[in-house]
């Protein structure tokens, strides 16, 4: 709409008498009629989106001013509701903070942008996230934490420089402690003590799919070309490769590459590396085999298993009390890959003397040494299994992995079992004094179990909504729980989210 101004004369004397007409765009000069659907007088003549009358223009427009807009602020040319006022108002956004020069939701750069959002908000990457843990890895002593977002946290005994943290205390550290170096990570591996009990050591995959290790430096399990050496105390970029899985044994480890083939490193005293006659220590990752299409590493006491192609399973190194599952009159180590019976495997994990597998139908197999009830099959057996061998008659399983002397898996529905050695507590089934021979589920607390990490004395799993629970042996600080302990914690406890100083 305009306004136009109309003025008569009357006679020589050209006395005037003016007045003031609305006249629509598009039509010719009208008397007092309305104008279009968007004109109004007050704020009665106008609905939603645009419940406000302007009064310069008289049209409904979204917000006059700030006090129009719920969120956001009120747009002087546009009249909309744009951007932000408050913190509150990104919280959904990919962003934390609302900029009020410009009105608009920006990233955060520091852990005190998120206080707004409470006392459990960390920035990761340039958004304030909840305190969630997102991956667990636990060994001998020591555990580390991947937090959403991508910080990573260790805890436990640190001595030889396996927590990260840039120094090697000589007391433990019972309570998740941040890494040095920041950055974002996706993955945490820590290495397992077994035979040799040489120092422990910790590696990890950052975002960008590289390789970084710190701690004990002992038959180049650091993977930094160096054999032998004082500890690293804080993460080193180890290889110039790119990586999809990490897995750790008890002195070697082995990952999965982005090219699909596995390679090795560390000690090779039983063919745990997989290079034939080649017996001597490597400290840079080597391949095994040719074939590239493998899908998924485990590594275990001087052993190694990984699925390849299809289906098919695939183990080096001990076959100590045929945990390798070849049959009875298997050698008892291998320096090159050998084929577990069947092409329709979906999962494998490598113990301290057994080993446990999941088939694409969901049924769980386990074989090995089969003393303190680690392979779940009902009863102590004072000699080996040395077949895989179905575990119960559920074929609902979807993780499942074999520690030193006890086993635990994750069923459909997220529900926990649990069966072995119940020393420590390390199962979770309370105060319970006998072995355990076949699953049996850990009921408290209720909710979905998502992942698990266990190895000797202890084990943890995330739950549902990124809480993290640990339990058994304590006396390092190795549960995460703030104190170190005598006794063991023989039922889940929750580890507190960590928060940055």
């Amino acid at each position: 709409m305009r306004a136009i101004v109309i003025c008569v004369a009357f006679g020589a004397s050209l006395l005037a008498s003016c007045g003031e007409v609305r006249v629509a765009e598009d039509a010719g000069i009208q008397g007092d009629a309305p104008g279009g659907d968007d004109s109004c007088s007050g704020a009665s003549d106008c609905e939603e989106p645009t419940p406000h009358c302007h009064p310069d223009t008289g049209e409904c427009v979204e917000c006059v001013d700030e006090n129009d807009c719920e969120t956001g602020a009120c747009d002087s040319d546009t009249h909309t509701c744009e951007g932000c006022t408050t913190n509150d108002e990104c919280a959904s956004a990919d962003a934390s903070l609302c900029d009020d020069s410009t009105n608009t939701c920006v990233a955060c750069e520091q852990d005190e942008h998120c206080a707004h959002f409470g006392d459990d908000h960390l920035c990761e990457a340039g958004t304030c996230t909840e305190c969630q843990f997102e991956a667990v890895s636990t060994a001998v002593g020591h555990t580390c934490g991947l937090r959403e977002g991508g910080s990573l946290w260790c805890w436990g005994r640190g001595s030889d420089g396996q927590l990260g943290h840039g120094d090697d205390p000589d007391e433990p550290i019972p309570e998740p402690t941040l890494v040095a170096g920041g950055g974002e990570w996706r993955s945490v591996a820590t290495g397992r003590q077994g035979t040799f009990q040489g120092p422990p050591w910790s590696c990890g995959l950052r975002d960008d799919d590289s390789l970084w290790c710190w701690g004990g430096v002992l038959n180049g399990r650091l993977a930094n070309g160096v054999l032998e050496g004082e500890p690293v105390l804080e993460p080193t970029m180890s290889d110039d490769r790119t990586w999809r899985e990490l897995a750790f044994g008890s002195e070697h480890a082995c990952a999965l590459g982005d090219d699909d083939a596995v390679y090795c490193w560390g000690m090779d005293n039983a063919g745990q590396l997989g290079q034939g006659e080649n017996d001597e220590s490597l400290a840079t990752p080597t391949q095994v085999d040719t074939s590239p299409n493998w899908t998924r590493i485990d590594a275990g006491a001087l052993a190694s298993c990984g699925l390849r192609g299809d289906g098919e399973l695939w183990c080096w190194g001990s076959n100590f009390e045929s945990k390798f599952g070849l049959g009875e009159d298997a050698d008892s180590s291998f320096d090159e890959p050998q084929q577990v019976e069947g092409d329709d495997w979906a999962d494998v994990s490598v113990g301290g003397a057994h080993s446990c597998g999941i088939k694409q139908d969901g049924t769980l197999y386990c074989w090995g040494r089969g003393t303190r009830g680690r392979l779940g099959l009902g009863e102590d057996a004072d000699n080996p299994t040395h077949e895989p061998e179905q575990v119960g008659e559920h074929s609902d399983w979807v993780a499942v992995v074999a520690g030193s002397q006890h086993t635990c898996g994750l069923r459909l529905g997220g529900s926990l079992w649990c069966w072995g050695f119940h020393n420590d507590g390390r199962l979770g089934l309370g105060d319970l004094d006998d072995d355990v021979f076949e699953p049996q589920e850990v009921t408290e607390p209720q909710g979905e179990w998502l992942s698990l990490s266990l190895w000797s004395s202890n084990t943890c799993a995330i739950r549902d909504g990124g809480e993290l629970w640990c339990w058994g042996r304590n006396d390092d600080g190795r549960l995460g729980l703030g104190e170190t302990s005598e006794e063991p914690v023989t039922e889940p406890a929750q580890v507190e989210c960590p928060i940055r100083d």
